[in-house]
């Protein structure tokens, strides 16, 4: 699809998409049409899963494969079908070729599953059948960890690595201490809290509301207590399983109410949903042509009420969120304002405040290839660094607004072109100010006389 954003967020969309189908075929397996239908629909216009599928973050490949994994294993359940179990094996093999969370949660979260059908149904289930699964899924699974292993990579870096996850110091002080309410506090409640009441942390999703929608979370509810009062049940002991499982994995997380990290559960709380609806119907309905009407209708609504509130209160609402957080104009937009560049063009956004380089530069690297960024902080841009700095290339240097100081200093080094400014339409204040300092074939690029 090219190199531009639509190109950038496809695999995201398709995956996200393929996602809302995959959900169809573990409602048919595990409940029936009815509630395969009205969590497909629930889905697809779920404002956390339609952002996360919008965003171009891997995050989003998980749920898809372990939705399909889940359904052949349920199928496999149903038919007693070797290959269902192999193909369910396989696909949850894929998991771990992810984002860490589907790595950690997904094959736990089946193991846990089947475990319970095994002592609940142990004459049902073929133990061959079960070990046939287990294999295919190391076989999937085994390239990814022999390769972190030969790059001497940690199996799970966001636990141990990049401070993520709360750390052994962590644990053996909160033990030591027996300051268990101050943990549940801060890291327990917020896991649970966060589909409802809390808004994430993070700039991922935001908004101003929880996960789920204050109207649609009766329903959630609904479906946790007919969960509970059946849980012997296979599908309703998966969605248990998954939403605790979930959450509980988020608790070991120093920010324990991160978005990202619960894209691994929009399936099952789809089918939550589906099953507050689907069962709550016909007890207040006799069977016939009105339950069906309330089923269409409920569903439709909620359908309609998620897509609006995503499109017309959220997304306005989080761009704006977005950028009063940066505490900097834009740099995005410096960064689409850099594509039409000449090769090898060295590009320099300088601000006050701290600049995310890594997703700025990306940007341009996708889509351009052939020009370089950089951030710099506005004490950085010094006479010392500018001299340093090669004269048989193109420069762009964007500026804040009220970057008095820098410009005279890039005066005094480069010939510069007059100030362009966006041709989006954003506010001088929230824009960078381009400076173009071209190089001329013959001679170096020089200060202005």
């Amino acid at each position: 699809w090219g190199r531009n954003f639509y190109g950038l967020r496809a695999a995201g969309a398709l995956m996200g998409t393929a996602g809302v189908a995959a959900l169809y075929f573990l409602g048919r397996m595990v409940f029936d049409k009815k509630a395969a239908l009205i969590a497909t629909l629930l889905l697809a216009t779920f404002p956390p899963h339609v952002h996360f599928s919008r965003i171009a973050i891997s995050e989003i490949a998980s749920p898809l494969f372990a939705t399909l994994a889940l359904a052949f294993l349920a199928r496999g359940l149903r038919h007693n079908n070797r290959l269902d179990y192999a193909a369910g094996g396989a696909l949850l093999g894929l998991t771990h070729y992810f984002h860490e969370g589907g790595r950690l949660l997904y094959t736990p979260l089946a193991v846990l599953w089947l475990a319970g059908l095994v002592i609940i149904w142990r004459p049902r289930i073929d133990w061959h059948n079960l070990l046939v699964a287990g294999l295919v899924l190391v076989i999937v699974a085994l390239p990814i960890y022999t390769t972190l292993i030969g790059m001497d990579r940690p199996l799970a870096a966001r636990m141990v690595s990049n401070d993520s996850g709360l750390s052994g110091v962590y644990w053996r002080d909160l033990f030591r201490t027996g300051n268990f309410a101050w943990h549940i506090r801060d890291h327990v409640l917020p896991a649970f809290l966060v589909y409802i009441h809390r808004i994430e942390t993070t700039l991922f999703y935001r908004g101003k509301t929880g996960l789920i929608l204050p109207a649609v979370f009766p329903l959630v509810l609904l479906g946790i207590g007919f969960a509970l009062r059946g849980w012997r049940r296979p599908g309703l002991l998966l969605l248990l399983l998954w939403v605790l499982a979930t959450s509980a994995g988020n608790t070991l997380m120093v920010d324990s109410a991160g978005s990202p990290r619960f894209v691994m559960v929009f399936p099952a709380l789809a089918l939550l949903v589906a099953v507050g609806i689907r069962y709550t119907v016909p007890l207040v309905l006799p069977a016939g042509r009105w339950q069906t009407r309330a089923l269409v209708g409920l569903t439709m609504g909620l359908a309609v009420l998620q897509a609006g509130y995503y499109f017309q209160v959220h997304l306005p609402l989080y761009n704006q969120q977005f950028r009063a957080d940066w505490g900097h104009p834009d740099a995005q937009d410096a960064a689409l304002r850099s594509l039409d560049f000449p090769r090898r063009t060295r590009v320099y956004v300088v601000s006050l405040a701290d600049v995310d380089e890594l997703s700025t530069r990306s940007v341009v690297a996708f889509m351009h290839g052939q020009v370089g960024l950089e951030v710099l902080k506005r004490e950085d841009l010094t006479a010392e660094y500018l001299a340093a700095l090669p004269r048989e290339v193109d420069f762009a240097f964007f500026l804040e607004p009220d970057d008095d100081e820098s410009l005279a200093l890039l005066e005094k080094h480069f010939f510069l072109l007059p100030p362009q400014y966006s041709p989006y339409d954003l506010p001088l204040e929230d824009q960078f100010v381009l400076y173009f300092a071209p190089y001329f074939a013959g001679f170096s690029n020089q200060p202005r006389p």
